[in-house]
């Protein structure tokens, strides 16, 4: 992505949604695992995606879509 900033999109405004625009899809099972939506992300740490297994390179990708967003 070379330093490209990403923002979500509409059909962007689930879980999965926003997991697959980001190429990340093969975290779904453990959010849905997790019963974690979009309002919760919105209110998550990096500490808590770390907790749930989420290396440190998409969660980066997610923190940086899910704050372009608000």
């Amino acid at each position: 992505m070379g330093g490209c900033i990403y923002y979500l999109k509409a059909g962007e405004s689930t879980i999965a949604g926003l997991l697959q625009a980001l190429g990340l899809s093969k975290y779904l099972a453990t959010f849905q695992e997790e019963e974690v939506d979009m309002t919760a992300l919105k209110h998550m740490k990096d500490d808590d995606l770390k907790e749930l297994g989420i290396p440190m390179g998409p969660r980066k990708k997610i923190f940086l879509a899910v704050s372009g967003s608000s």
